[in-house]
Parts: structure tokens; C-alpha cells; sequence
């Protein structure tokens, strides 16, 4: 996990699909809002994590 400008979400990086797959349905499940996204460098992808508002 990293920091984001955005002061509520985190960047969650792992090497292979399913295990970023597996993160995001932890997260979602745990009530985090998550999407997925091309990193810039590099290549790979990322997810974008934030809690939900409720």
C-alpha cells in the first residue's frame, strides 16, 4: 500500500492479477470503495482504495 494525494485512499500494488483480484474483494468486502487502474510507469496495475462514506 502507498499514499495518494487523496487524503482518504491508499494504492494497493501487488505483481499478479489474482492477488490484486483477492485484495480487491477483501477490500470490498471490509466496505472499501475500490477500482482498478493502469499505473503510468511502468506498466501493471493498481488498485485505488478509499472507506466508504455512509
Amino acid at each position: 500500500m502507498t499514499d495518494t494525494p487523496q487524503p482518504e485512499a491508499v494504492a494497493v500494488h501487488h505483481p499478479e492479477a489474482a492477488g490484486l483480484g483477492a485484495c480487491a474483494a477483501a477490500l470490498e468486502a471490509a466496505g472499501w470503495q475500490v477500482s482498478e487502474h493502469a499505473a503510468t510507469r511502468g506498466g501493471g496495475r493498481y488498485l485505488l482504495a478509499s472507506p466508504r462514506r455512509t
